[in-house]
Parts: structure tokens; sequence; C-alpha cells
């Protein structure tokens, strides 16, 4: 190895904020054209881990949600920092912040891979309304929708993030009862 040239520049990431606002599709050519570069979006709302995947870490601006996205083959953080990330995250659910990282395009899509431990950062509280808070825990309650005979399901009495959000339950079918926290087939 013949090292040419031992000066090293950070590089500083392209700031996406203004693109990412000012498009509602992932596959806008402005964000997924430069992949490969490390960027920055400010004011992202941290919105939490993807039910179908547990490595998507999710955030949105205005309507536009994607995600930083831990992967066992292009993750360059180490298993510790990947932790750490993890951590810090989920101690920030709902909160705005900065995330940073390397664009990545799936399926035509954009999306990050964090290139650092602290792919959030600079980390703000949003105020919600009561309207807000019970309209995200709506949105995110589920039951199936197949039940075998004598079936008994834990549901949701208050909300997952938001817990001063109760949820009350109420059946139409005789055969789904609701009884003490439990949906009862």
């Amino acid at each position: 190895i013949e090292i040419v040239d031992s000066n090293k520049a950070e590089v500083t990431p392209i700031d996406l904020t203004e693109a990412f606002k000012a498009t509602s599709d992932l596959k806008d050519p402005s964000l997924v054209g430069i992949q490969g570069a490390v960027a920055t979006i400010k004011g992202v709302e941290i919105t939490g881990i993807s039910p179908s995947n547990d490595s998507y870490y999710m955030f949105k601006v205005g309507e536009l949600e994607t995600y930083v996205r831990i992967s066992s083959s292009s993750c360059p953080l180490t298993a510790d920092e990947q932790k750490t990330f993890i951590d810090t995250y989920k101690a920030n659910l709902l909160k705005s912040a900065t995330v940073t990282g390397i664009v990545s395009v799936y399926d035509g899509k954009f999306y990050l891979i964090p290139a650092t431990v602290d792919a959030y950062k600079d980390f703000a509280d949003v105020e919600r309304t009561d309207a807000d808070k019970i309209a995200s825990e709506k949105a995110n309650l589920s039951i199936p929708e197949k039940f075998a005979v004598d079936k008994e399901v834990e549901i949701s009495l208050v909300g997952k993030t938001f817990t001063d959000v109760k949820i009350a339950w109420t059946s139409d079918n005789k055969q789904a009862v609701i009884k003490d926290g439990k949906l009862v087939i």
C-alpha cells in the first residue's frame, strides 16, 4: 500500500431539509439521486420503530415518512454503537430531531443508514393536543381478524406512547366479550 495523501477531510452532510419538505414522494430525484451521500434533515419527528421490521427507526416531516435502517449487511455501527443508537432513539420517541445518515434507496424509495451512533440528535419536545395523542394511539391499535374458539387476547387499556390516553372497548358480537382487559372469544 502506498499512501498518496495523508490529509483527511471531514465529510459535510448535504442538507436535504428543504428538499424533503418540498416533496410528497420518497422516489423524488432530489432525494434518491444522491444515493451514497451523507445527508441531514432538520426538524424531523421521531415516530417509532416500524411494527413490520424492528430495524426500521421511523421519522417524518409533514406527512412524508421514512426511516433510518440498521442492517446487518450495510450498517457501519458496531454492536455496542447500535445498542446506544437504539436506546437513544427509544428515549426520544415523538420528539423532533436532526437526522443524519447515508442516503440509500430500496424499491426506488429514499431511506438512511446511520453513519454514526448519533444519527439522531438535537432533540426537542413537540407540543401535542389531546386530539393528536388520541389519533396517534387509535392509529396504532390492532386486533387480529381471525380467532380460534376459546381464545383470549390482551387488549390495551392505556396508550403505549401516550400513557395518559385511556382506551375503552366494546363489542357488538356476543361471541366476542370484553372482560378484565381481555377480548374473550
